[in-house]
């Protein structure tokens, strides 16, 4: 079951969440966490991170053009691995693509929070739930300048 989805610019900055569970996930500090991560794996080990494991979820992170990372948790109790992993790519292919395409043409950092809220509901039904709307501080920011 997907728990958590994210989309990440280089440096770590989170320009997608959404979650799945009940728990409060805060995107700038996911963001920051993975890169940080990934950078200290690069560095002493010469290696991309591909996934990490911590108590029953798995988080897969698969590179996409322009520097861009889908991140996605799910809980993987009972689920066999490669099936598992199969799963999470395809689905994040899927929300790459919606994702670039609904973002192409946009320019700096101003996104009509109405194409965030389509991006939800798009991603909703890839995923076969309701998501939980958690604004990152960016959102908070343009929605406050709108209003």
């Amino acid at each position: 079951m997907t728990q958590v989805i994210a989309i990440l610019q280089e440096g770590g900055i989170c320009v997608f969440n959404r979650s799945y569970w009940q728990l409060e996930t805060n995107p700038e500090l996911l963001g920051s966490f993975i890169s940080a991560i990934s950078e200290f794996v690069r560095c002493s080990f010469g290696l991309v991170l591909e996934e990490f494991k911590c108590q029953g979820y798995r988080t897969f992170i698969f590179p996409f053009e322009n520097n861009h990372l889908v991140v996605i948790t799910v809980d993987d109790q009972n689920v066999p691995y490669e099936f598992l992993k199969t799963k999470t790519l395809l689905l994040a292919q899927q929300i790459w693509e919606k994702f670039s395409a609904k973002f192409a043409g946009i320019k700096g950092d101003l996104v009509e929070i109405s194409l965030l809220e389509q991006l939800n509901a798009e991603i909703d039904e890839i995923v076969g739930m309701s998501g939980i709307t958690l604004k990152t501080a960016r959102e908070k920011l343009i929605e406050d300048l709108l209003t």
